[in-house]
C-alpha cells in the first residue's frame, strides 16, 4: 500500500500567466487535497521537481518557447523514475 502525504503537490507549467492561475484556481478549490505550484518557465519546474521528490502530478503546457512540454514530461519522468 502507497502511503500518500496531503495535500498532493501539483505541479502547473505554462508560459502563459492566465493559463496558469486558471489551472490553480480549480486546485485551489480543494487546499487539503491539492498544493498547486506555478511555474512559467520549464527550466524552474524541473529544477523544483529535481529538489522535490514528493510531487505527485505534473500538467504541463505542451507549446511553450522555452522547452517543449513533451521535452518537459520526458525529464520528469526520467527523474521521477516514471511518475505519471
Amino acid at each position: 500500500m502507497i502511503k500518500v502525504n496531503y495535500p498532493l503537490k501539483v505541479v502547473l507549467v505554462d508560459d502563459d500567466q492566465d493559463s496558469l492561475d486558471l489551472m490553480e484556481a480549480y486546485f485551489k478549490d480543494n487546499p487539503t487535497t491539492y498544493l498547486p505550484l506555478k511555474f512559467t518557465s520549464p527550466l524552474d519546474a524541473l529544477e523544483f521537481i529535481k529538489k522535490n521528490e514528493d510531487v505527485h502530478l505534473a500538467i504541463v503546457d505542451i507549446n511553450m518557447d522555452e522547452m517543449k512540454g513533451d521535452d518537459v514530461l520526458e525529464k520528469i519522468n526520467e527523474m521521477q523514475n516514471g511518475m505519471q
